[in-house]
């Protein structure tokens, strides 16, 4: 089982010794979780756009935590960059939780978390999520707009779950296992389960995971560089 780093790493590290694609055989994405622009609620921003218009106009003033250079919790804020055009200054921490942290503490402006993390904190408003990278409104936050919504395009981020074999499984193992994957994501308390850590179910046949694999690569290809 791989996470988005799978499609992150061979463009952030100088020697990764596989092929993410090629040297491993896709079998299905499991679930999937956006992420949040979170920000501590005594800030002055309710809106996205008013947090954006902030930093734009006190360049490199506002930063933003993350859980390590290369980091999905990285490279979505640099995405958001690109998108914006807002100049935010990078604090890569140990992990995204100790980021979240200081952000909960008043000490870190924003973080871009993945939304297990902080659906708990975002509804005790501990945090305010001022926009979630998904195509839709999520269910824990249907308050909470799309970064689509207050009009900043491209910053689609979900952190996924797949699983991978070793390159070339035989077609009658592939099927078995996809098929046993499959099986146990349909038991109810499984489903109970991911649902309530407010991951998304989406499975693929093998082929479509395989695709969004090489979407996914040249996406981070083209903001690491």
């Amino acid at each position: 089982i791989a996470d988005a780093p799978h499609t992150i790493n061979v463009h952030v590290l100088k020697h990764v010794p596989y092929d993410p694609i090629k040297d491993f055989t896709a079998i299905t994405l499991l679930a999937s979780a956006p992420q949040a622009l979170v920000i501590h609620p005594g800030m002055p921003y309710p809106l996205l756009k008013d947090f954006v218009a902030a930093a734009n106009a006190a360049p490199g003033k506002f930063n933003y935590g993350s859980g390590g250079n290369g980091s999905i919790t990285h490279l979505t804020g640099e995405l958001f960059k690109l998108a914006t055009r807002v100049n935010l200054t990078h604090v890569p921490y140990k992990s995204v939780g100790i980021a979240t942290a200081d952000v909960l503490a008043g000490q870190m402006h924003t973080a871009f978390p993945t939304l297990p993390g902080v659906v708990e904190h975002v509804r005790s408003n501990r945090l305010r999520a001022l926009g979630v990278t998904a195509v839709k409104r999520v269910a824990p936050w249907p308050h909470v707009p799309t970064f689509e919504e207050s009009g900043i395009s491209g910053v689609i981020v979900a952190n996924w779950f797949g699983v991978f074999g070793p390159a070339k499984l035989p077609a009658d193992r592939l099927a078995i296992v996809h098929k046993a994957v499959l099986d146990a994501l349909n038991a109810a308390d499984v489903r109970t389960k991911l649902n309530n850590l407010s991951l998304d179910i989406n499975t693929m046949r093998p082929p479509e995971f395989e695709t969004f694999l090489k979407v996914e690569l040249e996406k981070w290809g083209k903001v690491v560089k």
